[in-house]
């Protein structure tokens, strides 16, 4: 401001002026101090309250510096209110957000003083939330800025249901546009849809897999990818869905496939898990597309190739939803295509018949036009449109209109009336004609409607009655005998008519020939010699795209493929007089460029004996020929999957084989050449084939025949089990039966060897318990005997008696043992041993004094075996003697053993086994009989008890072998058995002690039955042991204790196996041990080979006395436990 050139007025004035201005601002002030004082009167109490309030509350002054914060808000930095009073407000923020919150804070100003901000936050914790803050400024009544406020909350929670909701809506709004696309006329956008649906669910990729016509075999027909996601259409074309089972099951049942990450996918996806991860897939979803007649035809899939991700129910029941209308836009479309092809049909037959066609309909009693065919309108003259105004009574004319009306009522009515008759109707310019008409009721737009055709006879009509007048002014010239001239005269008149009306007919014939050809849809040509194109009709021209100009005098070479002209070349110059017809099949080259193929019917027209012209007729068959090279394909297709199937694929009708796959010819051991001239019922067992004519039978009437079993019979002679299932289909246009047959021989033979076992355990529960009461039984009286030849005087003839009696005792005894080796449980008292001396001694034994002789082929160096010498023994003799009773006559067993190593193709475990062949020239056995020789009681032998082969078969089997027999009726028969080697071992032969045995010590005999302890004990007394009977074991454990007590122990406790109602040995010897583990006891049982026979040491028994005993045997097992403190001593019976 200039003070110096200004007068001394005004500046008084101006300094007057600036004093009124300093003492108003003195009063406001006063006003600012007093305002501010009850401000924050107010204000303290409204932070009192703000303090416990759940929403964030600050104050802070102009500067940013805060003067008052609540607990909320403290807590969201996790320090407390009066750590931050005073602090500056930006020393929460960023520092690249404080020009941001500097200029919404410069922002608020009485004209705007409130602001609403909502921003993302995140807590000190990690965690991301949404804060919204209101602040406001507070302003005194003078305008003065006393301080800022804010309050802020969390929402968190709204956001996300805000997201949820706008994603929902555009969700549905995605499915609404694809639902539109799908409506509207036309071909659908299908790549649109999944662009829309894709961009919507946030994927990457969206696709459609279309089955093909094998409903197997599926192809990417529709792809959407986003900008950075590369297409996979070209790689997914022919995929084999059975590489892909755990996903193509929930899709063929209706099931959506959903993967939220492709890594938890369980074991059995292992190939889908794979193929998404070659396309670079973490998380997708398949939904099925369902067609009514086709059932589940494609999937949609969406792709997300950035991240795994849970998927929505929503989205799930959305991409269902637009899912369920693409399967119903395909079904209409195939709908709409399938009814025009119809339609075509139709209207191509009617348009080119020479007859008038036309419908018309019931619903109204005018019964209006609703369709008639081109020869219609040309016949008529009515155009289309005036002709579907009318009625089709408009159409008959007056003469026949009551006929017509008549037949049509009583067809209504439901009464017979011709369907064919003759009437009059009218054309569009009043000329009534004459028809032959014929009708029926049909249906047509799903209306009632009657289709009627009319053939034109007008000109039949007309000549029927110019000859019915011809024949009448006959009469008349003949009964008026009129002159030879006037005869003539009238004759030469009408043949002059009648040239005429010839030539009118041929100019008409002409026409309506070329009116056919023309109106044809295949094509039709006519060429001079050299093939020149002379005529060709609209289809001709229009198929490739030309006009008559541009093809007449053209060659009809020039259209043909190259590849084709030299064939055709050929059929048409070897054309005759007396073959002038040709059907040929080639492709020609269309407008575009591609070529087609076309099927023509050719015919050559000769003139003195000179061909002056070539026409055909044909065809575009492009279309067929894909279809029988798809055809094709499917049969080659099919033939390579029955060729490398396991199963037995036939195809055939009642009396010839069509067909057989590699494994048939295989397994039937029949060529190609075997094939062509079988009956198929050849194949089939005798037994098998009335039930399989039977099952044919039914099949045919449409009743459902399930699978079954049949045996089959190789060209070899060999039999088959198989597993039979079988249809009717169409082969090379015939009906014929398609079978299937599964290979169950071998699953048919473990059948046969479990019953065989179980009939031998059933057996053997009999049997044992039997065995062990006879064995009881006989260890009396062979004890009894022994101990009275001892006592005796050996030149007494009563001794004699005595040996022969324990003869036979000691033959039942053997008997018993046969039972025994069917006892349930019951296994051989095993010792290494060499069997050659075996086979040998057991051979030579059976044969003395017999008329067959035994040549023997033994190995020198045959391994050592696991065996109960006495049960193979058995086995030997049953096997020697049946080849003895074989031959009657005489003869000659051979017998042979050798070392082998058994395969992985034998029906044994691999492993070393001594093979032993037994083969006679007997009679043999019947084929019927071979698969029963190892039953128990199964015998042709009229003194045989049947207990030879099925004891052999049991003895060999609980030896861990196997046995098997082959036999020819009338030839022999060979027995082979199989018995587990022990290369590794040597066998020691012991000499038996020839030294007179003694006892002495006191023995505890425990016996269920009195008679056997009795027995047992004056056997044991006269060899000069002490004895003491108990009769279970817990007498005897009894006694023992007591006898421990007094000092006087027993030297050896015998027990029997098995105790009726009682403790038998096998728990009281344990009990004894647990008393004095030094105790010697040994274990007596008639079941002669259970198993803690078999293998005593391991239940606690220091040896073994087998019932029945003899006193010898008894005497020697004592003296090597008692005497020699041996504790591993078995008596072999």
């Amino acid at each position: 401001m200039d003070f110096v050139n200004r007068n001394i007025e005004d500046l008084l004035s101006e300094i007057k002026a600036l004093g009124q201005s300093v003492a108003k601002l003195k009063a406001n002030q006063l006003g600012y101090q007093r305002s501010k004082e009850a401000w924050l009167k107010d204000d303290k109490w409204y932070k009192a309250t703000s303090e416990k309030q759940p929403e964030q509350f600050c104050s802070f002054s102009s500067e940013l510096i805060f003067t008052f914060v609540n607990e909320a808000y403290s807590g969201l930095f996790g320090k407390k209110p009066e750590e931050l009073v005073g602090k500056s407000v930006l020393a929460l923020v960023p520092e690249e957000y404080h020009n941001d919150v500097r200029n919404l804070v410069s922002s608020l100003t009485r004209e705007s003083p409130v602001m609403n901000v909502e921003y993302p936050w995140i807590s000190p914790d990690g965690t991301a939330h949404w804060q919204q803050w209101i602040a406001w400024v507070i302003f005194d009544g003078n305008g003065c800025l006393i301080e800022y406020q804010a309050t802020g909350r969390d929402i968190t929670e709204r956001k996300e249901a805000e997201e949820q909701i706008c994603y929902r809506l555009k969700l549905e709004e995605a499915a609404a546009r694809a639902s539109r696309i799908l409506i509207d006329t036309g071909e659908a956008n299908i790549v649109e849809i999944l662009a829309i649906l894709g961009e919507a669910v946030s994927v990457n990729r969206t696709y459609i897999l279309w089955f093909r016509e094998d409903g197997v075999t599926c192809d990417n027909t529709y792809e959407w990818c986003d900008p950075e996601t590369e297409p996979q259409i070209n790689n997914l074309q022919g995929l084999d869905g059975n590489s892909f089972p755990w996903s193509m099951d929930k899709l063929k049942k209706g099931e959506n496939v959903i993967i939220t990450d492709i890594n938890t996918l369980p074991p059995e996806a292992v190939a889908e898990k794979e193929g998404f991860q070659a396309q670079g897939i973490y998380s997708l979803l398949m939904v099925p597309i369902n067609i009514t007649n086709w059932g589940i035809r494609g999937y949609m899939g969406f792709d997300d190739t950035k991240r795994c991700r849970q998927w929505r129910s929503e989205d799930v029941r959305c991409l269902s939803m637009v899912a369920e209308m693409l399967g119903a836009y395909w079904e209409r479309k195939e709908a709409e295509k399938t009814l025009r092809e119809s339609e075509a049909k139709f209207r191509t037959l009617t348009d080119t018949a020479p007859a008038l066609i036309y419908i018309w309909s019931l619903s109204n009693a005018e019964g209006s036009l609703l369709y008639m065919n081109s020869a219609y309108q040309l016949m008529i003259g009515y155009s289309k449109e005036r002709a579907l105004e009318m009625s089709w009574h408009e159409f008959i004319h007056p003469d026949s209109l009551d006929l017509m009306k008549e037949r049509s009522l009583t067809r209504l009515q439901g009464d017979i009336a011709p369907r064919r008759y003759a009437a009059k109707y009218l054309t569009a310019n009043g000329e009534g004609r004459w028809g032959d008409f014929s009708a029926n009721f049909i249906e047509w737009e799903g209306k009632p409607a009657v289709m009627g055709i009319i053939y034109d006879i007008t000109e039949r009509k007309q000549m029927e009655e110019e000859l019915r007048q011809a024949r009448d002014e006959l009469e008349i010239r003949v009964k008026e005998r009129t002159a030879e001239l006037s005869i003539v005269n009238e004759k030469l008149q009408r043949e002059i008519a009648a040239h005429k009306e010839a030539e009118q007919e041929l100019i008409l014939s002409e026409a309506r020939y070329r009116a056919i050809i023309e109106d044809q849809t295949d094509m039709v040509v006519r060429a001079l010699p050299d093939t020149t194109i002379t005529y060709a009709n609209e289809a001709y021209c229009r198929f490739y795209g030309k006009n008559h100009v541009n093809i007449i005098g053209t060659t009809a070479k020039q259209l043909i493929y190259e590849e084709d002209l030299k064939r055709f070349m050929e059929i048409v110059k070897s054309r005759s007089p007396e073959e002038p017809y040709a059907v040929i099949t080639l492709r020609t080259i269309r407008a575009d460029g591609n070529y087609c193929w076309q099927e023509w019917h050719g015919q050559a027209i000769y003139k003195n004996q000179s061909i002056v012209e070539y026409q055909a007729v044909g065809r575009d068959i492009t279309e067929r020929k894909k279809a029988e090279e798809a055809l094709k394909q499917s049969e080659a297709n099919f033939k390579t999957l029955a060729d490398t199937s396991p199963a037995l694929i036939f195809v055939f009708n009642e009396d010839r084989l069509l067909y057989m796959n590699s494994t048939a010819k295989i397994v039937t051991a029949c060529s190609d050449e075997d094939m062509i001239n079988m009956n198929p019922w050849d194949l089939v067992h005798p037994d098998f084939r009335d039930p399989l004519r039977q099952a044919g039978i039914a099949r045919r009437k449409g009743e459902m025949v399930p699978p079954y079993e049949a045996r089959l019979i190789g060209k070899n002679g060999s039999e088959i089990w198989g597993y039979l299932s079988a249809d009717i289909i169409d082969y090379e246009g015939k009906e014929a039966i398609l079978g299937v047959v599964i290979d169950i021989s071998e699953r048919k033979k473990m059948e046969e060897d479990l019953l065989q076992a179980t009939k031998l355990e059933s057996l053997g529960i009999l049997a044992g318990g039997i065995a062990h009461d006879f064995n009881n039984i006989l260890t009396v009286i062979s004890g009894n005997i022994s101990l009275a030849k001892m006592i005796m005087e050996a030149e007494n003839d009563i001794s004699e008696l005595l040996s022969e009696v324990e003869k036979a005792a000691f033959q039942a005894r053997d008997l018993t043992q046969q039972l025994l080796t069917f006892s349930k449980g019951g296994a051989p008292i095993k010792e290494t041993a060499s069997i050659q001396e075996l086979l040998m001694d057991s051979a030579s034994f059976v044969l003395r004094g017999s008329n067959v002789s035994c040549k023997f082929a033994i190995s020198d160096d045959l391994w050592a075996v696991s065996i109960d010498k006495g049960q193979i023994s058995q086995v030997v003799n049953n096997l020697i003697i049946n080849a003895d009773q074989a031959m009657p006559e005489g003869g000659s067993i051979e017998l042979s053993a050798e070392n082998i190593v058994a395969p992985t193709t034998h029906s044994l475990p691999v492993g070393n086994y001594i093979k032993i062949s037994i083969k006679d020239q007997g009679i043999g056995i019947l084929e019927k009989h071979l698969i029963k020789v190892f039953d128990p009681y199964f015998t042709t032998k009229q003194k045989g008890h049947g207990l030879g082969l099925a004891t052999c078969y049991s003895i060999i089997k609980k030896h861990a072998g196997d046995i098997k027999i082959s036999s020819e009726f009338g030839v022999g028969t060979t027995i082979i058995v199989y018995l587990p080697a022990c290369p590794e071992e040597v066998v020691v032969k012991k000499a038996p002690s020839s030294r007179a045995l003694l006892g002495q010590g006191k023995i505890l005999i425990m016996d269920d039955e009195a008679i056997v302890r009795e027995t047992l004990g004056r056997m044991l007394k006269h060899l000069g042991y002490n004895t003491v009977f108990a009769s279970d074991g817990q007498e005897a454990i009894d006694l023992y204790i007591i006898s421990q007590e007094l000092g006087e122990p027993y030297d050896a406790v015998i027990m029997d196996l098995t105790i009726a109602g009682g403790m038998g040995g096998k728990e009281a010897v344990k009990r004894l041990l647990s008393i004095d583990s030094q105790a010697k006891v040994l274990v007596s049982s008639g079941y002669s080979n259970d198993p803690v026979m078999a293998d005593f040491k391991k239940y606690g028994f220091c040896g073994s006395i087998p019932k029945p005993y003899e006193i010898a045997g008894v005497n020697q097992v004592l003296y090597e436990v008692v005497a020699n403190d041996q504790r591993d001593v078995s008596l072999a019976l």
